[in-house]
């Protein structure tokens, strides 16, 4: 029997990294600097009670302001710091001033969570950045397809593997609420630990990229490996008044 798990990486895994090859999604193809929304992808670095680093992503929706899964950042997360890098490393990193999580959000393991998002304020940095237009439709018919990217590991059973921005394609499943969009695997590649908060978008009629949803949850097996199953998307379309008013708010 398999169970949605929230797709964080915790422990020292990350201090791993240096001494270790690095990846992303499941069989995902490597990211580089030419891609349409590599300066809007961004890494989130959550740090534990005992100042342990884990991985999720982010994606920025102003220069200074990145759009993430709540379960990344709340519980006993005691610190965050942001990396504009295609790399999690200990260069480029931005440290946050604030975070918002959705009041809506409430950390329930082994099921989808309403509210899943939060946004990270950011200090000054003059790393280049890119910002996606929000998706303006409503449509997640079954087979529907996207690209999201994500940090998370490349090898399903392997902690060591996460850290290295990677991109692929995937499905719209089930639509079951405003707030919940399943979603399947395309070929051989789908997202783990790591991946959370990371984009999913497709490409309007102009042929440019709009964010859809960010990366929620993956099914798992009984040892944690990230399984060729369904994975879940927070749309972007149910938050946006949240988003706006956040962003109003926070500066």
């Amino acid at each position: 029997m398999t169970t949605p798990i929230r797709t964080i990486l915790a422990g020292a895994a990350l201090a791993l990294l240096s001494i270790s090859p690095a990846g992303a999604i499941i069989n995902g193809k490597p990211m580089t600097g030419s891609e349409a929304y590599a300066h809007a992808l961004v890494g989130v670095v959550p740090l534990d009670k005992y100042e342990r680093p884990g991985a999720c992503t982010g994606i920025l929706i102003t220069p200074r302001a990145v759009l993430t899964a709540a379960h990344c950042v709340s519980g006993d997360v005691t610190g965050i710091s942001v990396v504009f890098d295609l790399k999690i490393g200990d260069v480029r990193k931005v440290a946050v001033t604030k975070t918002v999580i959705h009041p809506d959000y409430k950390a329930e393991e082994d099921k989808f969570n309403i509210g899943d998002i939060a946004i990270i304020f950011l200090a000054e940095h003059q790393y280049p950045t890119a910002i996606i237009p929000f998706d303006t439709s409503e449509d997640f018919t079954d087979g529907q397809q996207f690209v999201f990217a994500g940090y998370g590991r490349s090898i399903s059973n392997r902690s060591r593997s996460t850290g290295t921005a990677r991109k692929a394609s995937i499905a719209a499943s089930v639509y079951d609420t405003p707030r919940e969009v399943a979603l399947k695997p395309l070929m051989d590649a789908w997202p783990c630990d790591g991946d959370s908060g990371g984009p999913i978008m497709r490409k309007d009629m102009s042929g440019r990229y709009a964010l859809t949803g960010i990366m929620n949850a993956v099914s798992a097996g009984p040892v944690g490996e990230c399984l060729f199953r369904n994975s879940f998307m927070t749309p972007v379309h149910s938050y946006r008044d949240w988003i706006a008013e956040t962003l109003a708010k926070g500066g």
